[in-house]
């Protein structure tokens, strides 16, 4: 027990403060370099980003005021003093709550730093990381009138941005899935799927923003179709409003929201502000979820209506295959309109599609079987034919699952060999427009 505790307060130690305090001191730094080096817009890109969560959750609060029973009992004047206050505060607020935590050893407080710090991994780090793509890996810093790209602050915040975006996803989708399932098959999908989507819309944030270019309309009008179509699948898959406009912006560069989990308030129609006597939990049926109260007797508990389920499995696979189709339609429109594309852009597009895409969706289909959109079990379950349908039905998704997976890993090898080919006849076409230049310049 004592061994379990101290492992929980050296991953909060290093995750809720020490990364998320070099993320914010290098997120300052690079912002002062982009303004010195007269990259203004990235500069206010960044600044914006930074203060995106603690806006979104000042939005969100606002929109709820008047519409939630627990918001509408606080007084006006506390009401708009705190949310300014994580306005202002935002991206402090989840190292504090962390370490009143820490402090206190509080659940009230844990679950406020978690969620703060879930904010802050899909709303600043993932999209900080296509930033930061942009600048080190296809412009690059003037250092002394020369542009280079091994400015080590720079790389380094872009490592602890992805590693800090990649562990909010599976720690928000996956909080139920086992370790296995993280590290086999979440995780390398996760990380397929963002490559793609960071690599391609950085290439295009670069030639639609860099260099004083007025092509900033086709930014505003990808991003737009991303965001709407989201919203579009999330409400067809039976998700409210409220979050289908949360998830939503979540989503852009990952899948998440879908997996109907209590704890983090993903079902439809679920209170936000709850009451901190009572608590979601889950019954011994694996999907029959019920909302029960600490102080009440059970039989009171259960006259509380469960809430329902969005499926899962149909917003996940709708989603990754239209990100996929709308990855592939932006390379293809970067690779014909384009003409001054360089060779690392021109790497950033290709390279991620060819290890991404077939891998990302073999994991993709693979993930799908795992998913429980409605419980495998109900009121007749001593049916010993329902029962034994019920095993053969989750055996073949097992089954199923393993097979894509396998698959996706596989897929991996024609991948690398295909970008071998790429990366040795673009190598080759550097070295010939090189002879040439040498050769035209002697005469």
């Amino acid at each position: 027990m004592g061994c379990s505790v101290s492992l929980s307060t050296l991953r909060h130690v290093i995750f809720g403060v020490l990364l998320a305090s070099f993320n914010f001191g290098s997120s300052l730094v690079n912002i002062y370099y982009l303004f010195k080096e007269t990259h203004v817009l990235f500069g206010i890109l960044d600044l914006f980003l930074l203060w995106f969560p603690g806006l979104t959750v000042f939005v969100v609060l606002a929109y709820l005021q008047g519409r939630d029973e627990s918001l509408v009992k606080v007084p006006r004047l506390q009401f708009w003093l705190v949310t300014s206050s994580i306005l202002v505060f935002c991206p402090l607020v989840p190292i504090a709550l962390t370490i009143a935590f820490l402090v206190t050893g509080s659940e009230k407080i844990h679950h406020k730093a978690t969620m703060a710090k879930l904010f802050a991994g899909f709303l600043d780090h993932g999209p900080h990381f296509v930033l930061r793509l942009v600048i080190v890996v296809l412009i690059g810093l003037s250092q002394g009138g020369v542009y280079n790209r091994d400015d080590h602050i720079f790389i380094l915040s872009m490592v602890t941005s992805f590693l800090a975006f990649i562990l909010t996803t599976l720690w928000f989708n996956e909080r139920r899935s086992s370790i296995l399932k993280w590290v086999f098959l979440s995780g390398p999908m996760y990380s397929a799927i963002f490559a793609c989507r960071a690599f391609t819309l950085a290439v295009f944030l670069k030639e639609t923003l860099h260099n004083d270019k007025t092509d900033a309309p086709w930014a505003i009008f990808i991003l737009s179709i991303m965001l709407a179509s989201n919203v579009t699948l999330f409400r067809l898959c039976g998700q409210d409003w409220l979050r289908s406009v949360v998830f939503a912006i979540t989503s852009i560069l990952v899948p998440s929201g879908f997996n109907n989990d209590p704890l983090y308030y993903q079902l439809p129609n679920q209170e936000v502000t709850l009451d901190q006597t009572k608590v979601y939990s889950e019954t011994t049926g694996e999907q029959e979820i019920e909302f029960k109260d600490e102080n009440e007797p059970r039989e009171n508990a259960e006259n509380i209506e469960a809430p329902s389920r969005m499926r899962s499995s149909r917003f996940f696979i709708l989603h990754v295959l239209f990100n996929t189709i709308l990855m592939c339609c932006v390379s293809s429109f970067l690779f014909t309109t384009s003409e001054d594309l360089d060779s690392n852009s021109d790497d950033a597009l290709v390279i991620p599609q060819l290890l991404g895409v077939v891998p990302g969706m073999a994991f993709s289909i693979g993930y799908c079987f795992t998913l429980r959109d409605t419980s495998t079990q109900s009121g007749d379950a001593e049916s010993c034919c329902r029962a034994c349908c019920g095993r053969l039905q989750k055996s073949a998704k097992i089954i199923l699952s393993t097979v894509f997976t396998v698959f996706g890993y596989l897929s991996l090898v024609p991948a690398l060999f295909w970008t071998f080919i790429y990366k040795w006849f673009t190598s080759f076409d550097d070295d010939v427009r090189l002879v040439m230049t040498k050769y035209v310049s002697k005469e």
